[in-house]
């Protein structure tokens, strides 16, 4: 069919008459007219056809054509970095602000490849950016962003943008974006992306992780390669008597994604689990994620959309609020790989005093020059 028709029109028209057709519910094909900003759900499998019809690259520029460019745009050293921030605020606690997560991913447009670092929980006595004042931030990285937020007035949007600027002077490094995400914005994306497939390498057994309130404790994920995460879709997590655990026959399998990421006690395959083995597991999710939502122009719409729509519990400066950004976003990600993982532990990226990390700057700053350095 397609060789017929492009036979008479280019490839480029075709693709722009189809779209034009299915947003503007041309032939019953969709629903009402899209504004610019927007695309009707029924129209994102048509989306789907068309990319694998004619291509991803004529699509964004037919999409771009109707609703608008893209806002997203590489820094001036040509990559896209992002600092993503995970914070352990949930309903019913009013003291939850600490950023436990604190993740920097940098993506080469030019080879797609994505570069992760992260920045342990208990990292203090970090040195403040001049544009901040400088100084020593004494207290544990986790705290930075509450503090900045009521330096800035309490504006969510003025502390994160401290934070923005303290990890890019830590890191010796431009962050272009940041994107900050509470447990129920998690558990409302896990569930859009329709559940993350994931590979668990090793059996974690957490003992002592409380999953619901009143519920007994502990949590386990079997060593599988193809497991699926769910959010709050997610039957919860339901552990065993005593506390801790020490029986765990009959610990339920775990596959709630926001357990998977947050558990740091207990063991995993035997040996300790720890915050810096969170942190690796953080970032591989992450990039599965990627993976699972750039695999049809339908899920990453519905994504994006969903993403807009949770302001209390997800807040971004990458720019999602049209269908180009997030198409624009889409194509960014296809083929993408991420060879380069790294968390800042001791004893190669920090050294310990008491209870608590100090970065090695000029380690952690070499290593992301070489990652993260201009393309």
């Amino acid at each position: 069919m397609i060789s017929t028709v492009s036979g008479a029109l280019s490839r480029r028209t075709v693709v722009a008459l189809l779209l034009a057709a299915v947003m503007s519910g041309a032939s019953g094909m969709s629903g009402p007219v899209v504004a610019a900003a927007e695309v009707h759900p029924s129209v994102l499998p048509w989306l789907d056809l068309a990319d694998d019809l004619l291509g991803r690259e004529f699509v964004l520029h037919a999409v771009e054509a109707m609703a608008g460019p893209s806002q997203v745009n590489a820094g001036t050293d040509g990559r896209i970095t992002v600092l993503m921030v995970g914070s352990d605020h949930r309903d019913g606690r009013t003291n939850g602000e600490r950023t436990d997560t604190i993740m920097v991913m940098s993506l080469n447009p030019n080879n797609h490849e994505i570069s992760a670092v992260s920045i342990p929980r208990d990292t203090a006595r970090i040195p403040l950016a001049p544009s901040l004042g400088g100084g020593i931030f004494k207290s544990k990285i986790n705290g930075m962003f509450k503090y900045f937020k009521k330096k800035s007035g309490g504006s969510r949007e003025g502390g994160m943008e401290k934070l923005r600027q303290e990890i890019a002077y830590l890191l010796a490094t431009p962050i272009d974006y940041v994107a900050y995400i509470r447990f129920n914005g998690f558990d409302t994306l896990v569930d859009e992306a329709d559940g993350i497939p994931a590979a668990i390498p090793a059996e974690i057994r957490d003992p002592g992780y409380i999953d619901k309130p009143g519920w007994p404790t502990g949590a386990r994920f079997v060593a599988d390669a193809s497991a699926f995460l769910e959010g709050a879709n997610a039957e919860r997590c339901y552990g065993g008597y005593p506390k801790p655990v020490t029986d765990w026959s009959g610990v339920m399998h775990c596959n709630r994604a926001l357990v998977y990421v947050r558990s740091r006690h207990g063991t995993v395959g035997g040996a300790a689990n720890s915050d810096f083995k969170r942190a690796a597991r953080q970032q591989t999710f992450i990039f599965e994620a990627i993976k699972r939502v750039r695999a049809s122009y339908s899920r990453a719409q519905n994504v994006r959309a969903a993403a807009n729509g949770i302001p209390r519990d997800f807040y971004t400066t990458i720019p999602i609020a049209t269908v180009s950004d997030g198409l624009e976003l889409y194509q960014l990600v296809q083929n993408a790989t991420m060879p380069r993982q790294a968390v800042f532990s001791p004893p190669t990226y920090a050294v310990r005093v008491n209870l608590h990390y100090e970065l090695k700057l000029s380690t952690i700053r070499a290593l992301c020059d070489s990652w993260m350095g201009p393309v």
